[in-house]
């Protein structure tokens, strides 16, 4: 009866796995394949209450976010006028979601940026300076320490970054929270590649964060380029410690 029952399981798992999808009990999984399981089994942590989205884009994370943190107030950034309105339409339904108009930095200031084609790979550190050149946006920056201020918020549970190698300015324009303990994870997008000039490399992340008791304790999310076959840039968790 038992091989059996188990013969059908192996059935219905082959059929499910060539249709494109794996079946798997997320006890069995590694880590660094399930963020919330990680969070909540692996590190014990506690509900997650706030949720900051730096680069938030047109809401993909945002959505992932309440779903698997269906208590979580989530703040979602993203300067690019056009990625913004499509961040506020994707969102709407979804009241735990706060959306701002705007980048977070290590300085309050104005910049000129270029809009790039891929929407996905706009950053702030391609600034210009001559306002005169086409396809640029005027670009508000406000550090995470004076917007916590100004809205009365106390701590972040999760800071996920992914600012085109911009990471380590947001993390910067924290230094006060970061100070006082009061962010517990960090999720940040991050390369190993020495010669990637679009993404913050995971070192410089570690090295940083290292001053606030923090320590990488998985990866996620990983690219890989080919010709040669390489990791890319993936998503690094980092828990104070």
């Amino acid at each position: 009866m038992n091989n059996h029952v188990t013969l059908i399981k192996e059935t219905i798992k082959k059929r499910i796995f060539e249709s494109g999808w794996i079946l798997r009990q997320l006890r069995g999984l590694s880590a660094g394949t399930e963020l919330s399981y990680d969070l909540f089994s692996r590190l014990s942590a506690d509900e997650l209450e706030i949720i900051f989205d730096c680069g938030a884009h047109k809401g993909e994370t945002a959505i992932d976010f309440k779903n698997r943190f269906p208590l979580a107030q989530i703040h979602s950034f993203e300067p690019i006028k056009k990625s913004f309105d499509e961040l506020v339409k994707s969102t709407s339904v979804y009241p735990q979601i706060h959306c701002y108009n705007f980048a977070l930095g290590d300085n309050e200031e104005t910049i000129q940026i270029q809009i790039q084609q891929d929407s996905q790979t706009n950053s702030l550190r391609k600034s210009v300076t001559d306002n005169n050149l086409s396809n640029t946006e005027s670009i508000k920056v406000q550090t995470i320490d004076k917007f916590m201020e100004s809205q009365n918020l106390y701590s972040i549970d999760l800071l996920k970054i992914d600012t085109e190698g911009f990471e380590i300015q947001v993390l910067k324009g924290a230094k006060n929270k970061l100070e006082n303990g009061k962010i517990k994870f960090v999720l940040a997008e991050a390369t190993l590649q020495e010669d990637d000039s679009e993404h913050t490399n995971l070192n410089n992340i570690i090295d940083y964060l290292k001053l606030y008791n923090f320590k990488l304790v998985a990866i996620y999310d990983q690219v890989i380029w080919k010709s040669p076959s390489r990791l890319a840039y993936f998503n690094a968790l980092l828990a104070r410690s």
